[in-house]
């Protein structure tokens, strides 16, 4: 494993740090997987039964990302899912300079990368007109955990209007793993819970 600065890391350390945050604890590998700029993220489970992942950045222009969690809708801050209930991805947006036409949006992947789907202010439609240096905004994306039973990465993105084109302001890459827990027996299978239900019944006589 490669850290931010270049310095190489063994996978099995007991403390590991995502730019000088220290992860202490976290003994535990959970996933090794790859991201679209070619680091490889590692996932370890603390003691706490915490996880973490060394997070990855892209781009900064007058934005910066913070404190990006999963929260409950009651306000707790989780990494434990369940199937079926519902979450919002929260995060913090400090502006540096002032920005304009800003979108702020989310996505969810598996450890090996795929993307599952997210949401984006911009996509519908929803735009902060003028940002000023020294503002900062929270953003909330609430969904419904359709995921099955397994480890997942958290993106988080703003954008804005730079000479009058859409340009990323800051991405956070895989900058948070969640782990869904079982739900109800279902007949639902990969990553996804498209609600399928399956019976069995005797076939209808062939009447030709």
């Amino acid at each position: 494993v490669r850290l931010r600065d270049g310095r190489a890391a063994e996978i099995d350390i007991v403390a590991l740090y995502a730019g000088a945050r220290p992860l202490a604890g976290a003994s535990q590998l959970v996933s090794v997987g790859p991201t679209t700029d070619g680091y490889r993220i590692a996932v370890l489970r603390g003691a706490s039964n915490d996880l973490f992942t060394l997070e990855v950045s892209r781009d900064l222009r007058g934005a910066r990302i913070e404190d990006l969690m999963v929260r409950a809708v009651d306000g707790r801050r989780v990494n434990m899912l369940v199937s079926g209930r519902t979450y919002e991805v929260v995060y913090k947006v400090r502006f540096s300079q002032d920005c304009w036409g800003v979108a702020f949006g989310t996505r969810i992947k598996t450890v090996t990368g795929l993307e599952l789907g997210g949401a984006s202010t911009g996509q519908a439609g929803e735009f902060l007109d003028h940002a000023q240096a020294g503002q900062v905004v929270e953003i909330a994306h609430r969904f419904e955990c359709r995921l099955l039973p397994g480890t997942y990465f958290l993106n988080a993105g703003v954008s804005g209007l730079i000479d009058g084109a859409r340009t990323a302001l800051h991405r956070l890459v895989d900058g948070v793993a969640v782990q869904v827990q079982p739900a109800p027996a279902s007949a639902s299978n990969g990553p996804v819970d498209f609600g399928f239900r399956s019976w069995i019944k005797p076939a209808e006589p062939d009447r030709s």
